[in-house]
Formats: C-alpha cells, structure tokens, sequence
C-alpha cells in the first residue's frame, strides 16, 4: 500500500472505503492547525464525484462531530480559511481519472489536508499524488466480494501524522 499510494505509513483493519473515507475525514479534522481550531473551522470540501455510498457514510459520520460537508465540482473549488480539509475520488464515480495535481496543490497553499479515496489496482498505472491521505478499499487484493465481503479498508499518510492515523499501522 505504501509503495502504490507514495506514502511511507499505511494501516489496516478499517471497515470498507466508505468507513475509511470517514475516519480520513475525522483525521483532517484532528490535524487542524491551532488557528483552524481557534477559528472553530468545521468544513471539509467533498468533490461531487464520490462514490454515494462513502459520502452517504461520510455525512452520518461527520453530522455526529460537527463536521459540514460541502459538496462540490473539485474544479469550481476555492480553497479558503473556513476549510480545513478536502477529499476527491480517484477514479471518480463516472469512472474518470482526473489530475488533481493543481488542485492539491492549491488546497496545501490554503493550510488544508487533502484526501484520496483511491482504487488501490489504479496505482498500479497512476503516479502517486501529492496528498495528505490516501484511502480506500483492498478488496481489488484480496477476497470477492460473493465471498462475504467487505474487505479491509486501507489508509496510508505521511509520516508526521502517524500519532493520528486509526487502526493497526504496517509496513
């Protein structure tokens, strides 16, 4: 997972991608800067191209720690103080794969965490991005689905944040 996603810390033992999207999210928001929590920034950006069933668990999640979701098209996105994270899909919902990398960069410049939800089999392909997470399913890897599914969830992220990171780490 580390050498796909280009991070040097990955975990296990989450649930499934949606589950683990929602701790990416509840990791953001640990990792805000003390003017972020001063401020009492609340708001992730989520790209309107996310599978429905991670934001449908995203929102149950963030709705029980204060957390909004803005939904959005990631290229219409302004990266401002009154956000501390953002999350796209990778490849998206209408199966596309799009280049994040101006938009990563844009949101770092801001002072947010950017997360990738990720099919682990795409990075095979895809040279990793410049992001803060990147998570997922690892059912591409491992057990079918007709055979009691779901499958681990994966995380991977930087090393600084490690104190933050849920689960088992590896690697």
């Amino acid at each position: 997972v580390s050498d796909l996603t280009g991070l040097p810390l990955a975990n296990c033992s989450l649930l499934d991608e949606a589950t683990s999207a929602a701790e990416a999210v509840t990791m953001m928001r640990n990792l805000r800067s003390r003017e972020q929590v001063k401020n009492g920034v609340c708001k992730v950006f989520v790209d309107e191209q996310i599978f429905p069933n991670t934001l449908s668990v995203m929102r149950t999640r963030a709705n029980g720690q204060g957390i909004e979701l803005v939904v959005g098209r990631y290229a219409d996105f302004e990266p401002t103080a009154e956000f501390f994270g953002a999350l796209v899909q990778l490849p998206n919902a209408d199966g596309s794969i799009e280049d994040y990398t101006a938009f990563i960069d844009d949101c770092h410049a801001a002072g947010l965490k950017v997360t990738v939800v990720a099919d682990l089999m795409s990075l095979v392909l895809l040279k990793p991005l410049d992001a803060d997470i990147v998570c997922g399913t690892a059912q591409r890897l491992g057990l079918p689905m007709g055979f009691g599914g779901p499958t681990a969830g994966y995380m991977a992220t930087r090393d600084e944040f490690k104190r933050d990171i849920p689960g088992r780490i590896i690697g």
